[in-house]
């Protein structure tokens, strides 16, 4: 999927604002506002898991701002992100013949 930001001021891994995202959703978060919140909310090691790195200076995980967040997905191609949901999500066969996919497909 690609990164709709600029090069310019990318503070955030575009891949785990995308699994942040995700992790809102799957938590329940039914608006921007919710998931902004979740992900402010998240535990540290809960936003490592996700990707986000720690800042050198300070040694903490800073969360993206909710703005941030509400930036990403008004740029995000909503077509790209269903395709690579879906292709996720579908089962395929690996070399040695066997399914191979999502875990527990």
């Amino acid at each position: 999927m690609p990164d709709p930001r600029g090069r310019k001021g990318r503070v955030y891994p575009f891949d785990a604002l995308v699994c942040a995202v995700a992790a809102g959703v799957l938590s329940g978060a039914k608006s921007l506002a919710a998931i902004g919140e979740w992900i402010t909310d998240a535990p540290t090691w809960a936003l490592r898991a996700l990707g986000f790195t720690l800042d050198p200076l300070t040694g903490q995980v800073p969360a993206p701002h909710p703005a941030t967040i509400r930036r990403l997905l008004e740029r995000l191609d909503g077509d790209a992100m269903d395709r690579a949901i879906g292709a996720f999500n579908r089962p395929s066969r690996s070399s040695a013949g066997e399914w191979t996919g999502a875990p527990g497909s």
